[in-house]
């Protein structure tokens, strides 16, 4: 990833080139750029192998829904449903367990 370019971490968390806090992420690049492959290759493999892109994809907004952030739900669900072989109907089932898993069960 070249040097100036936002990664999924800036995206996600609206980091915007030239902030303080953007300096402090390039004043640590081996981080930033562990975080970015950490995030590409679990979401995005060459080779799934025995975890399907959408039983990553739905785990990822599952997280995403006991965090509650309106963004990050978006980024995740948009993943889950280009790889939903349910046309959609996964999506709405994974937030409402997330829903109910922050604030009964031993998720949250």
């Amino acid at each position: 990833m070249p040097y100036d370019a936002r990664d999924t971490i800036d995206q996600l968390a609206g980091i915007e080139a030239g902030t303080a806090i953007d300096r402090a992420r390039r004043g640590r690049e081996a981080a930033r750029l562990g975080a970015e492959e950490a995030y590409q290759l679990h979401l995005h493999p060459e080779n799934p192998g025995d975890v399907s892109l959408t039983e990553r994809h739905a785990i990822a907004l599952f997280v995403a829904g006991l965090h509650q952030d309106a963004g990050i739900i978006t980024h995740y669900r948009q993943l889950l449903d280009k790889s939903d072989p349910t046309d959609g109907a996964l999506a709405p089932a994974v937030l409402k367990a997330a829903r109910t898993g922050s604030i009964n069960g031993p998720y949250g």
